[in-house]
């Protein structure tokens, strides 16, 4: 919810929390098996086992290959214009060998150059 990934609406329906909150423990939490009635409702609609069962896992943003695609000119634009690279924040050949490697697949620098493209670019060295 601090980025504004909104994933709990269901969760939200009045009637639907009314309902869950007059069920007794027996159907929350069989066996320490926590939202049993989620998961049995999502299997019965065709969500496959799979999905339902694997360890919970983060967001995250694929950078990267933003980077090397629809963000790339933004990027690359951002970090090397001169009126950026005269602030003196960081040295301007480590900018642009990062990113050269970065594009050329190298190595991946994304979650640095995104950094460095914010406005948090004073905390990094180069």
């Amino acid at each position: 919810m601090a980025t504004s990934l909104e994933a709990r609406v269901p969760l939200l329906d009045h009637v639907f929390l009314e309902w869950v909150t007059a069920l007794g423990p027996q159907w929350k939490m069989p066996k320490g098996e926590q939202k049993f009635i989620l998961k049995k409702l999502a299997a019965r609609v065709g969500v496959p086992s799979e999905v339902l069962n694997r360890p919970k896992q983060g967001f995250a943003l694929p950078l990267g290959t933003w980077m090397c695609g629809e963000l790339k000119e933004l990027v690359s634009t951002t970090l090397l214009d001169a009126q950026t690279l005269q602030r003196g924040y960081f040295q301007p050949s480590g900018v642009k060998r990062m990113l050269d490697e970065h594009l050329q697949g190298r190595r991946d620098h994304s979650a640095r150059l995104w950094r460095c493209s914010s406005s948090n670019c004073g905390t990094e060295t180069f």
